[in-house]
């Protein structure tokens, strides 16, 4: 039972190269998640800088007919 199992090279090579694989693609995939995150954030400013211009027009516009509602 305590004998040493020696794998066979090949497998052992498969398994090295599987893992550098899987390395490699962990990496992609966490750059992409990187780079989703930062096109979430850009869009998610963008959206708050357009219903910021969006409330300030509105404001605006409701100003604009209370004083003309007040001059008649």
């Amino acid at each position: 039972m305590n004998n040493k199992v020696k794998a066979n090279a090949s497998a052992q090579n498969f398994v090295a190269n599987d893992r550098i694989r899987l390395f490699v693609e962990c990496n992609k995939f966490k750059q992409l998640a990187k780079d989703s995150e930062v096109e979430l954030s850009k869009t998610q400013a963008r959206s708050k800088q357009v219903i910021s211009t969006l409330l300030l027009l509105n404001i605006i516009l409701i100003g604009g007919l209370i004083y003309v509602l007040q001059r008649t």
